[in-house]
């Protein structure tokens, strides 16, 4: 395949947050390669997101989504869009990365070293602590009762340099071949956020190989926050939730191993934010509404776990 002639389509996923998306673009267009064709989802938003798009960026396609899809619809949006336009590569990418201009070259050298290879992560670092990775792949862990993002917290230096194998691609960012989603399919959009990416993974896994490489190195500032102290809401509820949806189709011991893990987990955040409870009231309502969908994402992922 001639490397000059690639169409390697870049899906952004926008909802209420033009200033995070506007500096991912702009990390794009600095890096001056053709071959990228930036595709930007709207998720429904409610901001000035989009007439702020059309002003600045009307040379790029404009997907407006009819309702918040979340994850997995969103990102169907734009994945549907480049196979019509005869996408090469997809690269999907949460809307707060930054990308460095070597950044594509490492992920296109290794997903085109081996056919069998169907999807490459790169290394995630904090943009505002670029020492510390985000995210160096990432694995299923059946005792975590999830996707675990490898090294999370640690030294770029001393963690995350080799390239390997993995079993998860984190959904913040990976470079996936158009064959892939052809023959694995899209997200599934029952999970709307969080899991989406890991049963994806696994579908992803009948059919081709999923590897990680340290030598692309990209930045993320993180959205749903960074521990149980300032995790959003959405994060309490989807990433409660669809830990059984996950689940439902294994045995049943796994599934009571989940269960009695997810409750352990949940009272230990739950304990968490009693014991910080802050003094400031709208900190205290941020902590109600915390509480709150932590426990409605038990309650609705233990009646579908079960159903």
């Amino acid at each position: 395949m001639n490397q000059t002639s690639l169409k390697i389509y870049v899906v952004i996923l926008n909802w209420n947050n033009f200033e995070d998306t506007d500096r991912c673009i702009r990390s794009l267009l600095g890096i001056n390669d053709q071959r990228i064709k930036i595709v930007i989802v709207d998720n429904h938003s409610t901001d000035n997101s989009v007439p702020l798009f059309k002003q600045k960026y009307s040379q790029f396609p404009l997907l407006i989504s009819d309702s918040n899809k979340g994850y997995a619809g969103g990102m169907n949006i734009g994945i549907k869009y480049a196979i019509e336009n005869s996408a090469d590569y997809i690269i999907l990418s949460n809307n707060d990365i930054e990308y460095p201009n070597n950044f594509l070259q490492p992920m296109l050298e290794l997903i085109n070293k081996d056919q069998s290879i169907g999807i490459v992560s790169p290394k995630v670092l904090y943009s505002n602590s670029r020492q510390n990775i985000y995210c160096a792949g990432a694995d299923f862990k059946i005792l975590r009762g999830a996707g675990v993002a490898a090294y999370q917290g640690k030294d770029t230096k001393e963690f995350g340099n080799e390239i390997r194998e993995i079993t998860m691609a984190e959904g913040s960012c990976f470079l996936a071949k158009k064959d892939v989603f052809e023959k694995a399919g899209l997200f599934n959009e029952d999970f709307f956020m969080y899991f989406e990416d890991l049963e994806f993974s696994d579908r992803v896994r009948k059919h081709f190989k999923l590897f990680y490489t340290p030598h692309s190195v990209i930045y993320h500032k993180g959205g749903a926050g960074s521990n149980w102290k300032n995790h959003s809401p959405l994060y309490y509820y989807y990433y409660t939730r669809n830990r059984y949806l996950y689940f439902k189709k294994y045995n049943i011991f796994i599934k009571f191993y989940v269960l009695f893990y997810s409750l352990f987990v949940s009272l230990a955040k739950a304990l968490t934010l009693v014991i910080e409870y802050p003094s400031n009231k709208n900190e205290r309502d941020k902590n109600k509404t915390r509480l709150s969908t932590l426990l409605k994402g038990n309650i609705d992922g233990i009646k579908s776990f079960f159903n």
